[in-house]
């Protein structure tokens, strides 16, 4: 696979849009803010990463194109996130430390928890600031979200 990882621009909208609606979400924000996936010059995945506080950062949304699942790509995309949430976040509060700490929540679909904690997330308790992603969602039931975290502790000096 000759996959790339890098944000999106204005003519990968439509292609990033279709993948996004497939799980019944739409592109949160700005295009230039979403991180794609492209392999063989189209979009197979996205996501996008915000820093709301210091240090603790939040992936609004994450979908892999349906023809393109089990091949690898969600796992791309995620590592380079959790490896380097501050490369996947185009406007980031505070400065990349190699070795500090950070956290990333998120809030996963019910049937794709096994794929986040094999990623190194946990569930956790939501706080108030995010309940409201899924307070108003029809899908709610079917989709039986799970706040989940990954903590990356402070790696030494």
């Amino acid at each position: 696979m000759a996959a790339e990882i890098l944000f999106a621009e204005e003519q990968d909208e439509n292609e990033l849009s279709e993948i996004l609606l497939e799980y019944g979400m739409g592109i949160p924000g700005e295009i230039e803010e979403q991180l794609i996936v492209k392999d063989n010059e189209r979009v197979v995945a996205g996501a996008k990463v915000v820093e709301y506080e210091d240090k603790h950062f939040y992936l609004e949304v994450l979908g892999v194109k349906q023809d393109n699942l089990r091949q690898g790509i969600g796992r791309l995309l995620m590592k380079e996130i959790v490896q380097n949430p501050w490369k996947c976040c185009k406007n980031s509060l505070s400065e990349f430390e190699p070795k500090g700490s950070y956290v990333i929540t998120t809030v996963a679909r019910g049937y794709a928890v096994g794929f986040y904690q094999k990623m190194g997330f946990e569930p956790f308790e939501m706080p108030e600031l995010f309940r409201e992603q899924c307070s108003d969602c029809p899908d709610k039931e079917d989709c039986g979200p799970i706040p989940m975290k990954f903590i990356r502790e402070n790696q030494g000096r």
